[in-house]
């Protein structure tokens, strides 16, 4: 056998040596009714850290400018685990919901802001995705859902992806809905009230590569009539958390191990060799 073909024979062995943690592995679902059903989450909590699969999920919340917490007709304030607003699912599937209020309409001042971390999955994941629930906007102009929601993998942003619902396919494949806007990039807008049980208001969330974070504002849209909006709320639904990125070996590490099994192939050639004399 010629060197190159040691070689070559070589690195395909190395390749095939290369720890399994190194390439894509399967994450599960930040589910919020069994993070309900064990106690992790309560009432009115602003931060919150959970262990999901291999690695852990980080969740916290910040208010911007003269917005609040609040609670679905008065009753108990956000954020909180419950199925107030989770579409058509029913009591079997919980959302996190969010209730805002704020003293003036300013998106850029006055917003709730969600961070979502994941660490320790191996690498930044891809495929990661989630439901939003009920954006939308008041008939009689009291308040204005809109929710911007960015994807980062360290300081790069990445891009987002809004599905809308499609009422007659039953399915987020939809590129467009009479009830959310997308305005932008990140940025949706409610184009009519829904009910909270009703589907045609949720868009499905995703993002176009891998990600170690992202961030959802839920802020006042500006077609709203009133100076100081309403009490308004969304929901989001179960994070899914897709697979941990492949990550490529370092060319050094590579090259030291098609070394390593050169050698080997060639011990054994000699050995081969020796053994027919």
């Amino acid at each position: 056998m010629k060197f190159t073909q040691l070689a070559c024979a070589g690195l395909v062995l190395a390749a095939s040596l290369v720890p399994q943690a190194a390439y894509a592995q399967a994450a599960p679902v930040l589910d919020w009714e069994q993070i309900a059903q064990d106690g992790l989450w309560e009432s009115g909590q602003r931060s919150g850290s959970f262990d999901v699969g291999q690695g852990q999920v980080d969740v916290n919340f910040d208010l911007g400018g003269n917005s609040r917490f609040v609670g679905f007709g008065g009753g108990t304030t956000t954020p909180d685990i419950n199925d107030v607003v989770n579409g058509s699912a029913g009591i079997e599937d919980r959302t996190l919901h969010l209730q805002i209020n704020s003293q003036s309409v300013n998106p850029e001042e006055n917003y709730i802001k969600m961070t979502t971390s994941f660490a320790d999955f191996g690498g930044p994941l891809e495929d990661v995705f989630f439901n939003l629930y009920d954006v939308d906007i008041n008939s009689g102009g009291a308040w204005h859902d809109r929710v911007v929601v960015k994807g980062f993998l360290g300081d790069q942003e990445v891009a987002t992806e809004f599905n809308f619902y499609d009422q007659l396919l039953a399915d987020y494949s939809a590129d467009s809905s009479d009830a959310v806007a997308q305005v932008d990039d990140n940025t949706l807008e409610g184009l009519k009230q829904v009910n909270n049980n009703h589907d045609t208001a949720n868009v499905q969330v995703s993002f176009g590569g891998a990600i170690d974070r992202f961030e959802l504002f839920f802020t006042d849209g500006l077609s709203t009539d009133r100076t100081d909006p309403s009490s308004h709320g969304i929901s989001i639904g179960d994070i899914s958390l897709g697979r941990a990125a492949a990550q490529t070996p370092e060319p050094t590490s590579l090259l030291s191990l098609g070394a390593l099994a050169i050698a080997g192939l060639v011990s054994k050639r000699r050995l081969a060799a020796k053994s027919e004399i």
